[in-house]
């Protein structure tokens, strides 16, 4: 309980100047390309503080098998978590361009042969635009959002037909062909 009240009264003295959504729109297997939109909805007091901000999206991935050298040993499988495979923006975020109070930004990115889509993420944050003169003490992120991409590799867009009306054949479990008359109580499998 109140670790609740604390992250609500920091979040009262420190909020999000601007709302953050990250949703992959689209894979393709053959390809590789996954699209990737970033939007969100700034405050009034938004750019009394990052000027027009910057967007970054990186993907990352776990579960990523490769040596590891420790202190005492050398591991030739040693499982690699929140593995950097790609910056989609500028290493410190592009420019927002606002439409209003709103930003919209689609990324399509060639994922790489040796990825796993399905140990994947997409990880979004905005924050002040950084050039050369950026210190840290003045470089700030106002919000972050993530999502797994493993629902995009493993899902089904749309299923095509090439005829929906066509007529059913039926089979019996061990593939033996039946007529639809013949068919009386029981499980059997369906072509269409």
């Amino acid at each position: 309980g109140y670790v609740n009240e604390m992250i609500n009264y920091i979040n009262s003295l420190s909020p999000a100047f601007c709302s953050l959504t990250v949703k992959p729109t689209s894979y393709d297997e053959k390809s590789g390309k996954i699209t990737i939109e970033v939007s969100g909805t700034r405050t009034g007091d938004f750019s009394k503080i990052y000027q027009n901000g910057a967007v970054t999206l990186y993907l990352t991935e776990d579960k990523v098998v490769g040596p590891q050298d420790c202190p005492y040993a050398m591991y030739e499988d040693y499982v690699h978590n929140h593995v950097l495979r790609h910056v989609a923006t500028a290493d410190f975020g592009d420019e927002i361009t606002w439409n209003g109070l709103r930003f919209t930004k689609s990324f399509t990115i060639d994922t790489g042969e040796d990825w796993n889509v399905e140990n994947m993420k997409a990880i979004a944050f905005v924050s002040k635009k950084v050039d050369e003169n950026s210190t840290l003490d003045n470089i700030d992120v106002t919000n972050t959002a993530d999502v797994s991409l493993s629902d995009m590799a493993s899902a089904i867009a749309t299923i095509h037909t090439d005829d929906a009306n066509a007529k059913s054949e039926f089979y019996t479990l061990d593939g033996i062909r039946i007529s639809d008359s013949n068919l009386g109580r029981g499980i059997f499998i369906q072509k269409k």
